[in-house]
């Protein structure tokens, strides 16, 4: 349901809302989650208490509301902002028109008027906002804070979406870490306290669907197994009549076996999809406190690539033709039992797919912190080729005519290649400012 925006933070202001004290606090926070509608306010602190679901209906709207405040902030990520070789390809592609988007909403690039059409078949922009007091995290607790698209029926599942953390406090125990999923995050901590000790941890991770591909749209699929080789016919036996001279040869039929037909090749298997992308991240800390160097460690990974098809297993080869009985007293030879027919290759295993996509990652807190800061961009791992398919066992020499000795075997297929591993690709810019109160 619905509640009108202006209500809603005037009612969650007064009522005992904004502290979530480990996973029991936050499951609490979540179920009083809600829609809002109205006008949006300049801030997202303020924003009502809670977590709320809003829609942004355009670009300059968001850049009010989820950039930075700074120009000169703004300026300086505008100078890195395609920098890295990964953007600098992207641009070209139709995943270009999105980072130029973000590139205006979150540093101080223009919108350029060639992705207007495309851009605002993207609008309005589906917004998660979790505004807290305070957020205690208990030792190992990870807050996953992603927004997904089962909020908004009938959203399509790749719609990009955007999330907001704006706390004025976070106390984290041990090993605790927040954690997003495939939404472009902005992360807004006042203060950050590690009281025990330990380290804490921000995680900017790709979606949890395959990126998207007209080449790649299924999940990798094993190849079809190749089909059996058809049976060797049986020989002919000759056929003799009676004559007052004794049988004589009527037909010299076709006593020898005839050989088993190949077994057929297995298909291979189908390419593996792209792994998610890691979606751009904007995360501002104030200050920070108990945390020894290092100590608050931010991660950004895209998700690995999937694995390709294994092949299809090469089919048998047909057995081989029984010899036929050639009469006593007839000037022939017995017949020769068929050889089985040759097994089917494999097939060879689907490439594993990329691993996916890393975007721009902002951090920014005062100077004095960044030594408490460790920054870790992980690639985006290839996934495993797929196993080639088995090869086709030869099939069985027929019998000969006595049912005592067999024909040659036929010959095994060759087992399918296995299939390449996909493309690692280099994992986000990561990048760390000081708010413009300081020379960076």
């Amino acid at each position: 349901m619905s509640a009108d925006l202006a209500t809603a933070a005037a009612i969650g202001k007064a009522v005992s809302l904004p502290e979530a004290d480990g996973e029991e606090g936050w499951a609490r926070i979540v179920a009083r989650a809600r829609h809002l509608d109205g006008p949006l306010p300049a801030r997202l602190s303020d924003m009502p208490w809670g977590v709320s679901y809003v829609l942004v209906p355009d670009l300059a709207t968001a850049r009010e509301l989820l950039g930075p405040r700074s120009d000169a902030l703004r300026r300086r990520r505008g100078k890195v902002f395609f920098e890295s070789r990964t953007y600098r390809l992207r641009n070209r592609l139709r995943l270009g028109m999105h980072d130029r988007g973000e590139a205006y909403a979150f540093a101080d690039l223009p919108l350029e008027e060639r992705d207007g059409e495309g851009q605002a078949r993207h609008l309005p922009l589906h917004l998660k906002v979790i505004r807290l007091k305070a957020l205690r995290l208990a030792p190992g607790q990870i807050l996953d804070i992603t927004s997904h698209h089962g909020t908004w029926p009938g959203l399509h599942f790749r719609e990009e979406l955007y999330v907001a953390l704006v706390v004025d406090r976070v106390i984290a125990g041990p090993g605790s870490a927040i954690e997003v999923r495939g939404n472009v995050a902005v992360i807004d901590i006042g203060r950050l306290e590690l009281p025990a000790g330990g380290e804490a941890g921000i995680r900017i991770l790709g979606t949890d669907h395959p990126a998207f591909s007209s080449a790649r749209t299924f999940e990798a699929k094993k190849g079809r197994d190749g089909l059996p080789g058809m049976d060797g016919a049986a020989g002919r036996p000759p056929t003799v009549r009676a004559s007052f001279l004794g049988p004589q040869l009527a037909d010299p039929g076709a006593p020898d076996g005839h050989a088993g037909a190949p077994g057929e090749a297995g298909a291979a298997g189908t390419d593996g999809q792209n792994g998610g992308l890691a979606m751009l991240a904007d995360i501002r800390i104030a200050a920070l406190q108990g945390l020894r160097p290092g100590g608050l460690c931010i991660v950004g990974a895209a998700g690995a690539g999937r694995p390709g098809g294994a092949g299809g297993g090469g089919g048998a080869g047909g057995k081989g033709g029984d010899a036929a009985a050639v009469p006593q007293g007839l000037d022939m030879a017995q017949g020769v039992p068929g050889p089985g027919g040759r097994g089917g290759d494999g097939g060879a295993g689907g490439r594993g797919g990329s691993g996916g996509l890393g975007s721009n990652i902002f951090v920014t807190a005062p100077r004095q912190f960044h030594g408490s800061i460790a920054l870790q961009s992980q690639p985006g791992r290839g996934g495993p080729g797929g196993r080639g398919g088995a090869a086709g066992p030869g099939g069985a020499g027929g019998r000969d005519h006595a049912g005592v000795s067999s024909g040659l075997t036929g010959q095994a297929g060759t087992a399918g290649a296995d299939g390449s591993n996909g493309k690692t690709r280099e994992g986000p810019p990561m990048w760390v400012f000081a708010p413009d109160s300081d020379d960076s």
